[in-house]
C-alpha cells in the first residue's frame, strides 16, 4: 500500500494509519519503486532507517519527515481530498501537467532543460492568456 501512496502526488493520512515497507522482515525489498521514490520524499537516512529495520511509523511521524502532506481524523478524510482536489483544479491542466513533469524530473540532470521547455510551451497556451488578463483585469480567470 505505501508503494502505491509514494505514487501519489500528494499524500492525505488519518491520525489512525501506520506507514512502512517492512518487506525486508520477510527477506524482500521494497518494489514498485519504494526504494527509489521513498528516499525522494523523507531524506536516505528515514528511508534508510525505514526499509532496512522495517520500520512501521505512525501518521505524525510521517508528516514530521514530508511521507505525507496532512494528518486528519478519518470523518475527515474525504473532505480533506476533495479540498485540495478543488484548490488544484482551478488551475489550467496544461499548467498541472507541466509543473508535474517539471516537478518529478528535478533529480534529473536535465531537470532545468525540463523546466525551461515547459515554461516556454505554456507561454503560447490561450489559459495563459487568460490568465494574464485576468490579473490584469483584477478579475478571476475563466480557464478551458
Amino acid at each position: 500500500g505505501l508503494e502505491l501512496a509514494l505514487s501519489c502526488h500528494i499524500r492525505v493520512a488519518v491520525k489512525s494509519a501506520s506507514l512502512g515497507l517492512p518487506e525486508c522482515s520477510l527477506g524482500l525489498i521494497p518494489g514498485y519503486s519504494g526504494t527509489q521514490r521513498l528516499p525522494r520524499l523523507v531524506g536516505r537516512a528515514n528511508a534508510m532507517e525505514m526499509i532496512l529495520g522495517s520500520k512501521i511509523i505512525n501518521s505524525e511521524e510521517a508528516y514530521r519527515i514530508g511521507l505525507v502532506n496532512y494528518v486528519v481524523d478519518s470523518g475527515e478524510l474525504l473532505e480533506k481530498c476533495c479540498e485540495i482536489s478543488k484548490s488544484i483544479s482551478k488551475n489550467p491542466p496544461e499548467a498541472l501537467s507541466a509543473a508535474i513533469k517539471s516537478i518529478n524530473s528535478c533529480y534529473d540532470p536535465n531537470g532545468e532543460q525540463v523546466e525551461t521547455e515547459s515554461f516556454s510551451d505554456l507561454f503560447d497556451t490561450s489559459n495563459f492568456k487568460e490568465g494574464v488578463a485576468a490579473f490584469l483585469d483584477k478579475r478571476k480567470p475563466n480557464f478551458r
